[in-house]
């Protein structure tokens, strides 16, 4: 059985496909039902990888770097002081 794709899915379509690195087997404007549902899955798991890398990344942000206040006047070795009368 085969879905036929109206321009928009078509391209969206070929947007999951370069995604993906998968062929989905088009036959012009036509798609096989069960090459739509293999696009969802690896869209899906896509987006769980990418989800999972975010997640790593903000821990690696929160386990490694500080924030730290810093104070433009005694970054360079001067005082506020200096600059008031």
């Amino acid at each position: 059985m085969y879905y036929k794709l109206d321009e928009d899915e078509f391209k969206r379509i070929k947007e999951a496909s370069e995604i993906t690195y998968s062929d989905y087997e088009l036959v012009g404007d036509f798609i096989p039902v069960e090459s739509l549902m293999i696009a969802i899955e690896d869209l899906l798991i896509e987006l769980d990888n990418k989800e999972e890398k975010i997640k790593d990344l903000e821990n690696d942000i929160e386990n490694n770097y500080e924030l730290k206040n810093v104070n433009p006047y005694t970054e360079y070795g001067i005082s506020e002081r200096d600059f008031y009368e």
